[in-house]
């Protein structure tokens, strides 16, 4: 006879099945933009960068002067300065020194690298590119615009291709290791009999995950060229950004960049992990499912529901990072025109969603601080063992400095005694008179 929980698995399929029918009938509804030409080169650099799915570089552009070499400053600068270059930058740091520690932690043990927690040391190790990336590709370009310096203009363009593409393909394995990991722990409340198969595949699938953000991404260092302007060498207008023939190549645009980038990388991860976490917080409320918990150890039932509150809320996270750039991709591939009416609204949707992101990247290790006692209990542990090591490096260092002390005294002591000794007596040299 078959468990409570593996019924729930065979009902799991309707919902699924009407969820791949709305799926459908979105994709239906973006077919024609599939005819739509690619966008041409002399689109706004925002726009072009939107177009990729990348995040906001607002590139100055010469003005409608008669001077082509006249810097016109991009519009709300000053604004978009103190949120990417200000608020963005901080976060980017403390992101970079969370997940840096994250990623040692998680990644310097047999025992976590062979668990779940696997998925969490390479998301760690994601979050690190992506934040590292936000700070010279977002911060420095507004700054180079804001300071009016073509110096840092053009050190950006020298690094942006390569940086753009490396950043896009952590944040594309970012997605897959969340889609793999919540497609694990759905399999596991469902079925908690699948926890040897996804064991021993577990490696794989991770590897999977790093894999397709690299083939679905990689090619995005083909897509822009950069040309020099000799006329306006020294100027804010140096280099000019624009599309490469591949980049304006309407089969490439179509069928690569909509369908093996858009749809795979943006609209599908989204949607399944909107699904799966629906379908396991439903299946965790359900009275089989506790009474299945309560027959198991107190120890394993912690730790299952502790795993799964964690993948719960970096779900939610993750989901609630990307709705806007799920909602302004989706508008534009729909309605381009009515995105270009509304600039100021268009700038700042997409620097909130790139800050949006590197915020996600900070908030994994108060989530895990939350969530998981295990790892509580791992990082009080690091740190009581760093500081004993200091303690004891520092008790040790005293010693030895007491004891060099102690000998530079002693020999101090030895030198006076010796020349005490060899020093002649008062009585030679004041011999009495008889």
């Amino acid at each position: 006879s078959s468990s409570p929980l593996q019924t729930t698995s065979t009902h799991s399929m309707h919902p699924f099945l009407s969820y791949i029918h709305i799926l459908i009938i979105m994709f239906l509804s973006l077919i024609p933009a599939l005819s739509s030409p690619s966008p041409p080169s002399s689109l706004p650099f925002p726009i072009l960068i939107v177009v990729f799915s990348s995040p906001s570089f607002q590139m100055s552009s010469p003005s409608d002067s008669t001077d082509p070499c006249l810097y016109s400053s991009p519009e709300y600068l000053t604004p978009r300065f103190i949120l990417v270059t200000g608020i963005g930058t901080t976060i980017a740091l403390i992101s970079i020194i969370e997940n840096t520690f994250l990623c040692f932690l998680l990644l310097r043990r047999y025992s976590f690298r062979s668990s779940p927690l696997l998925y969490l040391g390479l998301l760690a190790g994601c979050d690190i590119f992506i934040s590292l990336s936000y700070i010279p590709l977002m911060s420095l370009n507004l700054l180079a615009d804001m300071a009016e310096s073509p110096l840092l203009l053009n050190a950006w363009f020298n690094y942006m291709t390569p940086m753009i593409t490396i950043s896009h393909i952590a944040m594309t394995a970012q997605s897959f290791l969340i889609v793999a990991a919540t497609f694990e722990r759905y399999q596991l409340t469902v079925n908690p009999r699948s926890s040897t198969c996804f064991n021993r595949r577990r490696p794989f699938l991770a590897l999977a995950a790093v894999g397709m953000g690299i083939l679905t991404k990689f090619s995005m260092a083909f897509e822009l060229q950069i040309t020099r302007n000799s006329l306006c060498e020294g100027t804010m207008v140096e280099n000019i950004l624009t599309l490469s023939t591949l980049g304006q190549h309407n089969v490439y645009n179509s069928i690569w960049r909509f369908f093996a980038r858009t749809i795979i990388t943006v609209y599908i991860p989204f949607f399944i992990l909107a699904f799966f976490n629906a379908r396991i917080v439903c299946v965790i409320q359900k009275a089989d499912y506790i009474e299945h918990l309560e027959e198991t150890g107190k120890k394993r039932k912690n730790r299952v529901k502790e795993a799964t509150r964690t993948l719960i809320f970096i779900v939610c996270v993750y989901l609630m990072s990307n709705i806007l750039n799920v909602i302004v991709t989706i508008w534009e591939y729909i309605d381009m025109s009515s995105l270009e009416q509304h600039p100021g609204f268009y700038l700042f949707s997409v620097d909130i969603v790139s800050l949006l992101t590197v915020v996600a990247c900070s908030l994994r290790l108060p989530i895990y601080l939350t969530c998981q006692s295990q790892l509580r209990r791992e990082i009080v542990s690091f740190f009581t063992h760093l500081i004993k090591a200091r303690q004891e490096r520092f008790m040790d260092s005293t010693i030895v400095t007491n004891t060099r002390m102690d000998k530079e005294e002693e020999e101090e002591d030895d030198l006076s005694s010796s020349s005490d000794l060899l020093s002649p007596s008062p009585l030679l040299n004041n011999p009495i008179d008889h």
